[in-house]
């Protein structure tokens, strides 16, 4: 009984496999021969020009049609090596289904011939599949709590299995969701961090989204004690800033004791400790401590008095307390900056108490940012 002959060996890998055109009966059409180690001659398929010969990745099912030589009504065609349904049209060509799956992901494939009968498979022949750009719409959540992580859900267009998620330039570990969705943990940053994200695709095709998402480290209290959050806005010609300490309570803010915020030199040292007192007056009171924490001196919004701190005076007379009865409640403070200060960049922390006999239900100082004060404004000296 004779042998199955082996597989053919490829040209470019041994010297003894030989291919030339030659001509086989008295049809005189060129087909391609091919000359295995220790047999004899046997006809062997020769793919070329798949058409189409690209896609982009995420579409539907399709018709490969493969067009060559030495095709035969067993010939199957083959996608990286795995058998597709096949339909026979002639010694020339051969017609595919690739499937959904199949052009999940950009790549490029290699589309093969098998002839079962003779136990023989053609060259490859690439077929490019195309990656899209992606597009980031909306995320959540768009906040975590300061030296915390969080696992983000990211919604937009063009994802699939080969997206990543890429956090300022550096890529994350991403669950691929569907073709609108995709998941990513976002490592731990200090409070006031603004990450910036983005999805990006690889080649072949692809590209990084244009549009991105941010996720901000805010400081994150107790449940019984809320969310508080920061803003800062300076004249840079006046050096007259609002300073807004802005708190969420969970129930009332009245049931807040106290909060505070208080800005830190680049030694760590208090220069500026501002409070809000909730059981004085009608909405409270606005206060100053010493470095200590001790009161300073006290206030009350619409006085026309002026409390004094190391870095400036903040004054009562345009300073605020903007509070409804509700959850929520914003001390704004009126602060006159001394000149000395320009150019100086402090680090901003705030807290907040519930009552400050039960340590449950409050928070020590967290770090939220920093703010800078305006350097000195030169206007341009025109003459005429």
């Amino acid at each position: 009984m004779r042998a199955t002959p082996p597989p053919p060996v490829a040209v470019a890998m041994r010297a003894r496999r030989k291919t030339k055109l030659g001509q086989i009966g008295r049809s005189a059409r060129p087909v391609t021969l091919a000359r295995w180690k220790g047999f004899g001659r046997g006809l062997c398929p020769h793919p070329h020009h798949p058409l189409p010969n690209s896609t982009t990745a995420g579409g539907a099912s399709f018709t490969l049609t493969v067009n060559g030589s030495g095709f035969n009504a067993s010939a199957i065609v083959r996608w990286k090596g795995q058998n597709r349904p096949t339909t026979f049209v002639s010694a020339n060509q051969l017609q595919a289904t690739i499937s959904a799956a199949d052009i999940a992901i950009g790549q490029i494939a290699g589309v093969t011939v098998f002839d079962p009968v003779q136990g023989v498979s053609s060259n490859s022949v690439n077929f490019t599949v195309n990656n899209p750009v992606p597009t980031v719409t909306t995320s959540t959540p768009t906040t975590a709590g300061g030296g915390r992580g969080a696992k983000v859900t990211i919604n937009g267009t063009n994802f699939n299995p080969s997206s990543q998620v890429v956090m300022d330039g550096t890529p994350l570990a991403t669950t691929f969701v569907s073709s609108t969705q995709v998941k990513a943990v976002v490592p731990s940053a200090s409070t006031g961090t603004v990450r910036t994200l983005r999805v990006s695709n690889p080649t072949p095709g692809g590209g990084t989204s244009g549009t991105f998402v941010t996720l901000t480290h805010i400081a994150i209290f107790p449940p019984q004690v809320g969310i508080g959050s920061f803003a800062d806005e300076i004249d840079a010609a006046t050096l007259i800033g609002e300073l807004t300490l802005g708190w969420v309570h969970p129930e009332d803010w009245r049931d807040l004791d106290t909060m505070e915020v208080r800005l830190l030199d680049e030694d760590g040292r208090v220069v500026l400790w501002l409070g809000f007192l909730e059981d004085f007056g009608t909405h409270g009171a606005l206060v100053i401590r010493d470095a200590e924490g001790r009161i300073a001196s006290i206030g009350f919004p619409g006085d026309e008095t002026s409390l004094s701190s190391e870095i400036g005076t903040v004054e009562m007379a345009d300073s605020l307390i903007n509070a409804a009865p509700g959850t929520t409640i914003e001390a704004v403070y009126a602060v006159q900056f001394d000149a000395a200060v320009r150019g100086r960049t402090f680090a901003v922390e705030i807290s907040a108490n519930n009552n400050e006999a039960n340590n449950s239900e409050g928070h020590g100082f967290e770090p939220v940012g920093n703010i800078t004060i305006p350097s000195q404004i030169f206007l341009p000296l025109v003459t005429r």
